[in-house]
């Protein structure tokens, strides 16, 4: 679910001029997007690899490193599951779809609003 819509960010933003920058550390990944005089943008979550979960899911969006989106994780959420608090739970799928959506549609409408945003 989430590595379409990543592609779609990253596709989005390349298209733009922005140059990615990827990091993953323990069971988290970081896309940081920068482009020279324009603002930095990064979209973080989880990779879901070995033993970090069961798939890839972004919990965040910053522009200019402050938090603009961010998914509510765990098992007091609701969104993961109780028993090991990675497992998206049904509700969680949904909310992870529905925030994938909007996260797009703020950088469409961010990126494609002005030149010099």
């Amino acid at each position: 679910m989430a590595e379409d819509t990543i592609a779609k960010i990253h596709k989005l933003m390349q298209e733009k001029g922005f140059k990615k920058h990827a990091t993953t550390q323990s069971a988290e990944f970081e896309f940081k997007y920068t482009h020279p005089n324009k603002n930095t943008v990064a979209i973080c979550g989880w990779h879901g690899k070995g033993d970090w979960g069961t798939g890839k899911e972004v919990h965040d969006l910053y522009v200019n490193y402050k938090p603009v989106m961010q998914f509510p994780i765990g098992a007091k959420s609701g969104n993961h599951s109780t028993v090991d608090g990675t497992t998206l739970t049904e509700k969680g799928m949904v909310a992870q779809k529905k925030f994938l959506a909007d996260v797009y549609a703020y950088l469409r409408g961010l990126v494609g609003s002005s030149p010099d945003w």
